[in-house]
């Protein structure tokens, strides 16, 4: 990651009000980094933070719930496997 799309990641992360991130798993084309809280909150739905290049954004509400089942079905399947 750049220092200017980590610019970007952050200024992403303190805007949600989020404690900071971490990297999810490549999906769809896009370097995926899921917000972390310190403490249970509420956001509306599965948000995270795509880049793809320079082009730095929080998801759709259906990328969102599309990353979720993506990430759920990989993780068993790691799970599975191990």
């Amino acid at each position: 990651m750049t220092a200017e799309v980590q610019e970007k990641v952050e200024h992403l992360v303190s805007l949600i009000g989020a404690n900071g991130y971490k990297p999810g798993h490549e999906w769809n084309g896009y370097e995926v980094y899921e917000f972390v809280f310190l403490r249970h909150s509420c956001v509306g739905g599965p948000w995270m933070i795509l880049v793809n290049g320079d082009d730095v954004r929080v998801c759709t509400r259906e990328e969102g719930f599309e990353y979720l089942k993506y990430k759920i079905a990989l993780e068993g399947e790691s799970k599975k496997a191990g």
